[in-house]
């Protein structure tokens, strides 16, 4: 799913713009011009493979769902036929 499409489809969202080269080249932009500081973009970029998550700020934007300190971990399901949708994805500490 991409997250314009999902914005839209699904949030209801109309005013949804996409990054030229996406949040992957911007972020590369930011670390190469020391301008992570000045991102209009939040936190941590999620991606859907073994990486993860790259780190785009020193923003925590979200908080453990068992104590509440601030974190930005996601962790999910192991099984790929797991069908949480991608809005109940967890956050621990």
């Amino acid at each position: 799913v991409k997250v314009g499409a999902y914005l839209e489809q699904k949030m209801g969202f109309s005013n949804v713009n996409r990054l030229k080269g996406g949040i992957v080249s911007y972020s590369k932009m930011l670390r190469e011009q020391e301008l992570t500081d000045e991102s209009t973009f939040k936190g941590v970029n999620y991606v859907f493979d073994m990486r993860i998550g790259e780190r785009v700020t020193k923003d925590v934007l979200a908080k453990c769902m068992q104590c509440g300190v601030p974190c930005d971990v996601q962790t999910d399901c192991a099984n790929e036929t797991c069908k949480r949708p991608f809005d109940d994805r967890h956050f621990i500490q």
